[in-house]
């Protein structure tokens, strides 16, 4: 129920990048659930990279929908609909924005995506595995003990490569060269600037919260 686990399985950067430690109602608002302790803890304390090269946590602000929270959520649930339509099958589980549906958090590279089972006290939702061929997975775990549970492989799921993870447990925080690198090109530059001002929210008082201005180095 804690990321203790997590932390001592994979220790954190020493300066995580895009920590964040909130404030949780607007984009707690967007997708219409209250988050999981364990996956706020995660966001401030290791905030956005890779686990073992392979596999990545959605941030609550970005200026890249492939990142976002609130946007993954919603496309990432059009698509578990498009491929439950296409096999004509039954959803195993509700898909958001259902009562007690499924709420994607991250993926891998090899298009495997990870949802919460949205039932009960966010603390105590499973995580559901699912892949490119509509079968899902349920862990029995939190987010962060999931994570820590397939990096050291005490959790193996049937869709990952047998010879994954190998190595020692890592994980790799983005940096400002990898931002710097994706504005090379004017037009992504401009597509991620937009929505970096579109994250911006305003608050009951008028006021409007959003990213620093050095949003390279401080925020998404």
């Amino acid at each position: 129920m804690t990321i203790e686990n997590l932390i001592k399985a994979v220790p954190p950067p020493s300066e995580p990048f895009w920590a964040y430690k909130g404030p949780w109602g607007a984009i707690e608002g967007e997708i219409g659930v209250t988050l999981p302790p364990d996956y706020k803890d995660y966001i401030a304390t290791y905030g956005a990279g890779y686990f073992m090269q392979f596999m990545s946590v959605f941030l609550p602000k970005s200026w890249t929908v492939n990142l976002r929270l609130g946007a993954q959520v919603r496309i990432k649930a059009g698509s578990a609909r498009d491929v439950l339509l296409a096999s004509e099958e039954e959803p195993p589980y509700p898909i958001w924005p259902a009562p007690g549906g499924l709420v994607a958090f991250g993926g891998t590279d090899n298009g495997d995506e990870l949802f919460w089972l949205t039932r009960g006290a966010p603390q105590d939702w499973p995580v559901v595995v699912w892949y490119e061929d509509s079968n899902v997975e349920l862990f029995d775990c939190d987010m962060t003990d999931f994570l820590a549970g397939i990096v050291t492989g005490a959790i193996f799921a049937d869709v990952f490569d047998e010879d994954w993870p190998s190595g020692e447990p890592k994980f790799e925080p983005y940096s400002n060269d990898d931002v710097r690198q994706a504005l090379d090109d004017p037009a992504e530059a401009a597509h991620r600037l937009r929505a970096w001002r579109m994250s911006w929210t305003q608050a009951a008082n008028g006021q409007w919260e959003g990213p620093a201005e050095d949003f390279l180095k401080k925020t998404p």
